[in-house]
């Protein structure tokens, strides 16, 4: 006890018990350990706070959630609490309290990088201690419970091997304090979420930053970084640092033409890219490969970077949407050379108009496009939809609606009324469709 001033009379000093477990010992340390799944009530008195143990149920990685509810009104309500939780070694993984995560933010690397969530990831079953402190001078009956669910997505990055979690890992996480670079081995990934302001997904993108194929380095800035795989891995993979004075990774850029001849891109690992210029904005274009003994045409699937910086992964038709120099970004195959061709895809939307005639039209639909045929019907009545395809070919009537988007159901006939009218195909090949009045029965 420390007075203010340096002039004191008389000094009378009382202790008062105010709760069971006594206000002098503001710890109150709850003996039964508190596992995933349970719940554990503990009286505290003003200005005490709950120590529990905590414990996982199962070794397997766990999204935990804390919650703590007061008694009150006969029935326990939720409240005010600052709560954390520390690992063995007395880290800090998750609070809920801005301020403690800043009084101890040098100590958390390593550890969960968004400790503002109101989840926590714990890696292992170790002893956990779960901290609950009720605001201010809060009185009372309190219940603490836990719920979790295993992570199937992020793990830790960085240490060479990827941890696989059942059912495939999808993501990770890394956490920096200096530029690093590794190297990714067994697998492609891009990064989805960062902790780097100048970093954020764009509107046609869902990526935030660079992505690197297996076999390829990849420089990260300071900061939380977060990963997603292009397939679940479920097989041995690595992303592990670069030792110092390794040179950068071999790249020789194949210069193409939009709609010219194909270039060739040579076999082996690594990342390749591809670099040609749109003279028309909104462009849809794809990206085809080939190898060069079966010469079969196959959409590639990579990252494209625009005139403007925008970062996006691409997998099939994409619309550059400005005009400029564009990168593609692909990866080599190890076992053949590739032909590689750039060029302008079909209109994903086709829209035409069609009279109402008895014999109907043909028309020819490309297996990724989509057949929009708009057709005026003048007088109320009863109609039958006319579908005739080509023998070994798919095409289906997926959208009837009106100038008002209403839906119609899909059957042999349909009651309309004036107005106009769009059908929707989608599918491939060619084949012929009629929208026939019925003529009603007299009696």
């Amino acid at each position: 006890m420390r007075l203010p001033g340096n002039v004191v009379r008389d000094l009378l000093v009382t202790a008062v018990n105010l709760g069971e477990f006594g206000a002098y010992e503001s710890l109150v340390d709850v003996p039964e350990v508190l596992r995933v799944g349970d719940a554990t009530d503990v009286p505290l008195g003003p200005n005490e706070y709950a120590e529990f143990t905590l414990k996982l149920n199962t070794a397997t990685p766990q999204i935990v959630q804390p919650e703590v509810k007061r008694f009150r009104n006969s029935t326990f309500q939720a409240t005010a609490a600052d709560m954390s939780i520390w690992d063995a070694k007395g880290r800090l993984v998750w609070s809920n309290n801005r301020n403690l995560e800043e009084e101890v933010l040098s100590g958390r690397l390593g550890q969960e990088p968004q400790l503002s969530e109101r989840f926590a990831t714990l890696a292992n079953a170790t002893d956990y201690k779960l901290i609950v402190d009720p605001h201010t001078e809060i009185a009372g009956r309190f219940r603490v419970s836990v719920v979790s669910s295993a992570v199937n997505a992020d793990v830790a990055l960085g240490s060479g091997p990827i941890q696989i979690l059942p059912g495939g890992t999808f993501t990770g996480v890394v956490e920096l304090r200096a530029p690093t670079r590794y190297r990714l081995v067994g697998a492609n990934a891009c990064v989805v979420s960062t902790s780097l302001a100048e970093w954020s997904p764009s509107l046609f993108s869902n990526v935030a930053g660079p992505c690197v194929l297996s076999d390829s380095t990849i420089t990260l800035p300071p900061g939380v970084h977060r990963l997603r795989f292009d397939q679940p891995l479920t097989k041995p993979s690595s992303f592990s640092k670069v030792v110092d004075g390794t040179p950068p990774d071999s790249v020789a850029t194949v210069l193409l033409q939009l709609n010219g001849l194909a270039g060739v891109v040579p076999s082996g690992s690594g990342i390749q890219e591809l670099m040609f210029v749109n003279d028309k904005p909104g462009a849809r274009v794809v990206i085809s490969g080939s190898r060069q003994s079966d010469a079969v045409s196959r959409s590639l699937q990579g990252t494209l970077i625009g005139p403007d910086g925008e970062i996006r992964a691409f997998d099939g038709p994409v619309v550059l949407a400005n005009r400029g120099k564009y990168v593609a970004v692909i990866g080599r195959d190890p076992s053949a050379a590739q032909k590689v061709l750039i060029a302008t895809a079909i209109n994903e939307i086709r829209s035409v108009t069609q009279a109402l005639t008895r014999a109907g039209t043909i028309y020819t639909l490309a297996s990724d496009e989509r057949l929009e045929v708009s057709m005026r019907v003048t007088a109320r009545g009863r109609y039958r939809t006319v579908l005739v395809s080509e023998k070994g070919e798919g095409v289906d009537l997926v959208l009837i609606a009106d100038g008002l988007e209403n839906r119609y159901p899909f059957e042999d006939t349909v009651d309309l009324v004036p107005g106009t009218y769009r059908f929707v195909f989608v599918g491939s090949g060619r084949f012929r469709f009629a929208l026939q009045p019925v003529a009603s029965r007299s009696r």
